[in-house]
């Protein structure tokens, strides 16, 4: 059923959980630690290195990320920051887009005397007045270089783009820039897989939700056999339990296709939960809950696969719609970013007026949402806040 509120027997429950493991690459519990001592690197290697952080290999680069890394929206919280080094977190992603580059002030700011204990991971946002110019926003951070860029790309033909492959030879050749990523939050299943098969990237920052995950497990798998590096975002965009939250970020960790996860952490005391998972595994009792809260969650968890929007007539931008309203506005709580990524859509590709209803979108959704409705939510709250 669609809806996925169908009873399982425990024989069957049982045997969906296996599969549903299997498909997300996840390890079973009993060979984490075999996997644990086989991944175990060297300290010398691994920058700002704690006993307590647990830290993986960017494909054959010999950078080692920590399991969590820190950034986006919820980066505005100096202390917060500088908590997150002294754990032995080294990664932090941020962007000019990003609480109007609250993000970046913040990171700037805490990593004035700590800027070699920490790698930086910088979305390819420039300001209008200085269009591709990296200084600039080299100069908010307060440092001459990052080490990774995030091109931000939503649709699978933008993935193989000469222009980003010759933008970033040249920050490369200045010293500017030392790894190329792709951050993608549509059509990621399709997204990944172009990204692996182009073999330019060497780490996919990737919305992967729930059902995402399961949705391109095949992709994960063939980034992980070409040493593409995973960094998951909004990975629980879809799960309200703060418990919940916790095991998925367990189980994200126990998947060795997964690098590090990228998590928004407002305040010291969300951080501390999460800096007790890492040195936690997930437990069986934590799995099926995950998997019974998927199946009976499925039609309101959105795989960020861009099926509905392929089969909207009217081309109308599903996803960024829904992305503006139930993330930055309800999650977030960003009014100023919700409203600005709705607004940057051409009249023609927003649910204002052009919704057929159709409900082509909802024949298309893997998951059976009922987008059309929630499209007409995010219509009342655009118009109100627009008014």
């Amino acid at each position: 059923m669609k809806n996925g509120r169908k009873q399982l027997s425990r024989r069957d429950f049982l045997q969906s959980s296996a599969l549903a493991t299997m498909a997300l690459g996840a390890v079973p519990i009993a060979r984490q630690q075999t996997e644990k001592q086989k991944e175990e690197p060297d300290p010398e290697k691994i920058r700002n290195y704690s006993k307590d952080m647990k830290y993986r290999q960017v494909g054959n680069t010999g950078v080692y990320l920590s399991a969590l890394c820190m950034g986006g929206g919820d980066l505005n919280n100096a202390a917060v920051v500088n908590r997150a080094i002294e754990s032995g977190v080294n990664v932090f992603h941020t962007g000019l887009d990003y609480r109007n580059a609250n993000s970046m002030a913040v990171l700037a700011e805490a990593i004035k005397t700590k800027r070699d204990k920490i790698y930086i991971a910088l979305k390819d946002t420039f300001p209008k007045e200085a269009p591709n110019d990296i200084d600039a926003l080299l100069k908010m951070l307060g440092t001459d270089h990052v080490d990774f860029i995030f091109y931000a790309r939503h649709k699978a033909e933008e993935i193989i783009s000469p222009e980003i492959r010759d933008q970033f030879e040249g920050f490369k050749a200045k010293g500017k820039v030392s790894h190329l990523g792709l951050s993608t939050h549509g059509e990621v299943k399709a997204c990944i897989a172009a990204a692996v098969d182009c073999g330019m990237y060497s780490v996919i920052h990737a919305a992967l939700p729930q059902s995402g995950l399961e949705l391109a497990a095949e992709e994960l798998r063939k980034a992980g056999e070409k040493g593409i590096s995973i960094i998951p975002f909004k990975s629980m965009r879809d799960i309200k339990d703060p418990g919940l939250q916790i095991a998925q970020f367990k189980k994200l960790l126990s998947n060795p296709m997964i690098t590090s996860v990228n998590r928004g952490l407002p305040s010291l005391e969300v951080l501390e939960t999460y800096l007790k998972a890492i040195r936690e595994s997930l437990t069986a009792s934590e799995d099926i809950s995950l998997y019974r809260y998927a199946r009976m969650n499925r039609s309101d968890s959105c795989a960020m696969c861009g099926m509905c929007e392929g089969a909207c007539p009217q081309k109308i931008e599903i996803s960024t719609i829904l992305r503006a309203k139930a993330y930055y506005h309800d999650q977030l709580g960003d009014r100023d970013k919700a409203l600005s990524t709705y607004q940057e859509l051409s009249p023609d590709r927003r649910h204002d007026g052009n919704c057929l209803e159709c409900r082509a979108c909802e024949i298309a959704c893997p998951n059976g949402i009922q987008i059309v409705q929630k499209m007409n939510e995010a219509n009342g709250l655009f118009r109100s806040l627009l008014a």
